[in-house]
Formats: C-alpha cells, structure tokens, sequence
C-alpha cells in the first residue's frame, strides 16, 4: 500500500502529490502558478514570504513587479473563496504573504495499483497484443503461400494436360484439346510426337498378287457392269 500525506487547511483538503485541492468533495481548479503559489505558503507556513522570495520560489527568479504577486494572490483569495474564520492567505503590510490558517497533517493509504492497471503495465500490454496480430498475420500469409504451392504442384503433377499426345490423336481430339488454356505448349508437344512418329511404309502388290487373290474377277465384273 502507497501511502501520502494530505493536508488539511480549514476545511480545505490539499494534496501535493496530484497537485488537487478539495472542499466537501469537490475538487477546486487552480492554475498552475496558483497552485504553486499554495505550495510555497503551505511549506513555510507559519512562516512568512517576502514578494521577492515568491518570486524566487514561483516564478523562478523571472523579473516580475509586486503588481504581478498581488494580482496573483488575489487570484488564488478568489478561487479558494472564504475561509471558515481568517483568511487562506494573509497580507504583511511593507513585507510580503503567509498562509493565515494552520496546517494539519493527515495520512491516507493509498491501494497498489496493479502493474496491469498502470501506465506502464497499459503500454506493454498494448505493445505485446500488436505483435501478436502482426506475427498472427505473418503466419497466415505464409500458411496461404504453401497452401498454394502444394496445391500448384498437385495439380500440375497430379495428371498431364498434353498426356493426350502419347497415343494417336484424331481431328476431333485436336480441336477439343486446342481449346485447353495448356494448347500452346500441348501443341507444340504434339508436333514434336508427329515428327518422330513413324512413318507406315507403302506396299506394292504386282499384277500376279492381285490375280493370286482374285483381283482379275473384280476386275472383268466392273468391266461388264460397265458395259451395260
């Protein structure tokens, strides 16, 4: 448990850490210089500051005129509004300021906040979900290029679009197989098989062959339907 302190000015609560300030609840806004301007009272209470050591402690040494500090601690009067009894902040004639209230302590716990609750805890949370999406990402892409390459292979080697031409091949079949996405390479497979198909050599059958098997018959029959 994380413990700081608050202090209790009135009925005013103030907390230096988160830099608040609360009445009943509710929480008072004060600007930056405002605020700082509380601190340096609070912490030097019951002690009182110069307008050059306000200047020194809020404005940081900056050239500022006593017109500034007024108009500033007037701001603050304003915003903190009136006090139960006194003021919040006392003006020393001729010198300077001082808170016009006394300063009570208190501490209050304040709960851990677990490491995935905080800032820090967020953000690598954060960073460590989007690396997860990318690399969920890189591996589907990569899961889909195999998928694809298997599938390319299957498909090419799983049966050959050309393997028509290692069998005789008909007019029919080659102008069914010309209309296959594949009819350019297949074609020029096709040629390169009819160039080395081989060739039926021719044969002579002389006259006493024909007369041997009956071809004289056939011939003298054609010649007398002819002659009728």
């Amino acid at each position: 448990m994380k413990k700081r302190e608050i202090l209790r000015i009135g009925d005013l609560s103030v907390d230096l850490d988160t830099r608040q300030v609360h009445r009943d609840g509710q929480e008072i806004q004060l600007g930056r210089l405002s605020f700082d301007l509380l601190e340096v009272l609070i912490r030097e209470a019951p002690s009182a500051l110069s307008s050059d050591e306000i200047v020194q402690r809020v404005w940081s040494g900056d050239i500022v005129s006593d017109e500034t500090v007024k108009q500033r601690v007037s701001l603050l009067r304003r915003a903190l509004g009136r006090a139960p009894s006194g003021e919040y902040v006392e003006t020393l004639r001729g010198y300077g300021y001082r808170l016009g209230l006394p300063v009570e302590g208190t501490t209050e716990s304040e709960p851990d906040v677990p490491l995935s609750q905080s800032g820090p805890g967020r953000l690598m949370r954060t960073i460590i979900l989007i690396l997860a999406i990318i690399s969920l990402i890189l591996l589907i892409t990569v899961l889909a290029t195999v998928v694809r390459q298997v599938k390319r292979l299957s498909d090419g080697g799983g049966s050959d679009p050309c393997a028509i031409i290692s069998a005789p091949v008909s007019n029919d079949s080659v102008q069914e197989w010309a209309g296959d996405p594949d009819h350019g390479r297949c074609l020029s497979r096709f040629e390169e098989y009819e160039d080395a198909k081989p060739t039926v050599p021719v044969q002579r059958v002389s006259l006493d062959d024909q007369l041997r098997s009956g071809g004289i018959a056939d011939l003298r029959q054609e010649s007398h339907l002819d002659e009728r």
